[in-house]
């Protein structure tokens, strides 16, 4: 009986370990900001997003133009 319930808690701490160790390695750096933004659009902007280039500019004027006609 206390061998069944020892391999029982040793196959939950191997499964549990296992998950932390996938959670641990497979997690990917949080990206925020308009470089994030600017790489998911694959637009190459020269001056750090101080200045958002042109594809940029029209990216946003289409977001929010297409945002405004979806609230109707």
């Amino acid at each position: 009986m206390l061998k069944t319930i020892l391999i029982t808690v040793l196959v939950f701490v191997v499964i549990f370990a296992l998950m932390a160790i996938g959670v641990f390695f497979g997690r990917r750096p949080i990206r925020s900001g308009c470089h994030a933004a600017a790489e998911d659009l694959h637009l190459d902007c020269a001056a750090g997003c101080q200045k958002p280039c042109f594809k940029r500019k029209l990216h946003q004027t289409l977001h929010k133009l297409l945002n405004k006609n979806s609230d109707k």
